[in-house]
């Protein structure tokens, strides 16, 4: 459940975080992202 919470939560804010180019959320969304692959 929390996967598909963080997969919904990026899939949304991907395209803010493009446009935005902001390097931290970017690097911080991927972190957290690996952080809940990796747990499944």
């Amino acid at each position: 459940m929390l996967q598909y919470i963080t997969h919904v939560y990026v899939s949304k804010n991907f395209s803010n975080i493009l446009l935005s180019q902001n390097d931290t959320i970017l690097e911080m969304s991927i972190c957290h992202w690996s952080f809940v692959t990796q747990k499944d």
